[in-house]
Order: structure tokens, then C-alpha cells, then sequence
């Protein structure tokens, strides 16, 4: 078990991570080094989703919606941070469904890169969260501005 509570993972390279991924490993370690207060995977939220071509056994409608959870990566301040190397097709959809459930939760996301969604490079990363008018940031750190931000609170 490591401080947080979770067992280490091991790696590609069969080297032992703390977090979930390099990544993460690689932005609380800078998160540490800058005194930055946080806290991993805090807290879990639950939230609705629609499920797509179901019909409810009570009442045959067809808006069914099911209770899932969601853990962000980091809270810091008021709001949270989601880390992400590989944004997939359903980590978007599950993201887009928490997002549409709690809007009141102040989700941002750190990308790796601003990589192409889909092989036909119409839609990168920094695409889908402006659609989503969400906060996000391309690199391997929390940038300072959002430090400063909860800092002035």
C-alpha cells in the first residue's frame, strides 16, 4: 500500500507507480515540489446517465437514466482536476454524461498532449473540452493560474 491508501501498480516498463499512471505520478510529484495543497481521488460524486434504447418496466418510457460514480483524479481548492494521457471514445461519453448530471462541479482537465480524437483529425482534446466549455490545459503540470485563482478565494 502506498500513503494513499491504494495499492502500487506496476508500469509499462515493470517499474512501480504510486497513482495511476505516469502521468499523475509525474504531476503531484510537481504539485509537491511547489508546496501546492491537494488531495488524491478525495471523494466520489455519483451522477445520472441516460441509457440509450431502454424502456423503463414501470412506466414504458424511454428517457431511462442510470445512477453511475465518478472519482476525479485531484481536488485542489474548489475545484478538481482529471488527468488524462488517452482521452477514448467512452472516456469522453463519461465524462460529457457527468458533466450533463452535475454541472455544479468544477471539473478541469490536464491532457497530456492536444492529441487528434479520432483518426480522421477533425477534433483534438482542446476541441472537445471548449465544446464542453470546460477549463483544460495541455502539459504536466497544474498551471499557476488556476493556482492563483484558488489562492485569491
Amino acid at each position: 500500500m502506498n500513503r494513499y491508501g491504494r495499492p502500487r501498480q506496476k508500469g509499462k516498463k515493470g517499474k512501480l507507480l504510486v497513482h495511476a499512471s505516469k502521468l499523475e505520478d509525474t504531476i503531484i510529484q510537481n504539485l509537491e515540489e511547489r508546496g501546492v495543497e491537494f488531495k488524491y481521488e478525495p471523494v466520489t460524486f455519483d451522477y445520472l446517465r441516460v441509457v440509450r434504447g431502454a424502456t423503463c418496466s414501470e412506466c414504458n418510457g424511454s428517457h431511462c437514466r442510470i445512477r453511475r460514480r465518478y472519482t476525479p483524479d485531484l481536488a485542489i481548492g474548489t475545484f478538481f482536476v482529471e488527468i488524462k494521457g488517452k482521452l477514448d471514445s467512452a472516456t469522453r461519453s463519461r465524462m460529457e454524461a457527468f458533466h450533463e448530471g452535475r454541472p455544479e462541479i468544477d471539473l478541469r482537465y490536464i491532457f497530456q498532449r492536444d492529441n487528434w480524437l479520432t483518426s480522421k483529425h477533425k477534433n483534438k482534446y482542446s476541441d472537445w473540452a471548449k465544446k464542453l466549455g470546460v477549463k483544460y490545459h495541455i502539459g504536466q503540470e497544474v498551471p499557476e493560474e488556476w493556482l492563483i485563482q484558488t489562492k485569491s478565494k
